[in-house]
């Protein structure tokens, strides 16, 4: 059952509106830490840092991985002096303590990549996950 994010995916899951729901670690983990949300497995290629006793899916018999990033983007025509200011800025970040602190923080996985890895690592999720809503017959549709 689709939800529009991860509030009501939880708050139906701690409601038991549903019995099982795919959520962020970073929105779950307060529910875990007290015991209210048990983690099954995780869509990660490895096992995840946050969750070390959680089998991945494909550990568990699935062949499905599922990655979720975040991109940095400017609009098209943005001049290459700035995008390069930009992109120097965000290096710099990408290497103080502060920014490391805020992933841990977090429970994200940092994975600062040059803009064309981005292109052709989206590009080859696309392609994975259509294959997967076809092969496992997923209806992302709102109508029930």
């Amino acid at each position: 059952m689709p939800f529009t994010g991860g509030s009501p995916t939880l708050t139906a899951v701690l409601g038991e509106e549903v019995d099982v729901a795919a959520v962020q670690l970073g929105e779950a983990i307060a529910q875990i830490e007290a015991g209210e949300l048990v983690p099954l497995v995780t869509f990660s290629e490895d096992t995840n840092q946050y969750l070390p006793d959680v089998p991945t899916a494909v550990e568990e018999g699935y062949e499905v991985r599922v990655s979720q990033y975040r991109a940095v983007v400017a609009p098209a025509g943005t001049p290459e002096e700035v995008v390069e200011e930009l992109r120097t800025a965000f290096t710099a970040v990408f290497e103080t303590d502060s920014y490391r602190s805020f992933n841990e923080d977090n429970l994200l996985t940092p994975h600062e990549i040059e803009p064309a890895q981005v292109t052709e690592e989206w590009t080859g999720y696309l392609e994975e996950y259509r294959g997967m809503v076809e092969e496992y017959g997923i209806d992302l549709s709102e109508e029930r």
